[in-house]
């Protein structure tokens, strides 16, 4: 399970240890089931080789690294959310990031996430 602080543009992100590591094709999440499952939503998930910036822009996403899928909802508590990549893509970090707007606060609380694909073996 993970809850950020309550924020503008939590996010979460997976670091699978070196550059290029995963040809990530989908992504899984699996929404909170207490009673706030609704906070999930206007999500964007990134993949590249570039970490997440501590610092949290409220006018723009804080990596540069290439969109993989987008996820509009609001989930419902309990959901499963499978998002494919338009295209399979390379990268280190896999990233998850609610783009909340006009400097309004939320909280990112799921209890998976998962980045599913293969290995690159060169």
């Amino acid at each position: 399970m993970f809850i950020s602080k309550n924020q503008t543009q939590p996010w979460l992100e997976i670091d699978f240890g070196y550059d290029n590591a995963v040809l990530v094709q989908e992504v899984i999440i699996v929404n909170n089931f207490n009673g706030y499952g609704f906070h999930l939503r206007d999500a964007l998930v990134r993949v590249g080789n570039n970490p997440m910036n501590e610092t949290v822009s409220s006018s723009s996403s804080n990596n540069d690294n290439t969109e993989c899928a987008t996820y509009k909802g609001p989930a419902k508590n309990g959901d499963v959310v499978i998002l494919h990549c338009n295209n399979p893509l390379l990268g280190r970090y896999v990233s998850l990031q609610l783009m909340t707007t006009n400097d309004k606060k939320t909280w990112l609380a799921i209890n998976e996430f998962k980045a599913c694909g293969e290995w690159n073996n060169n």
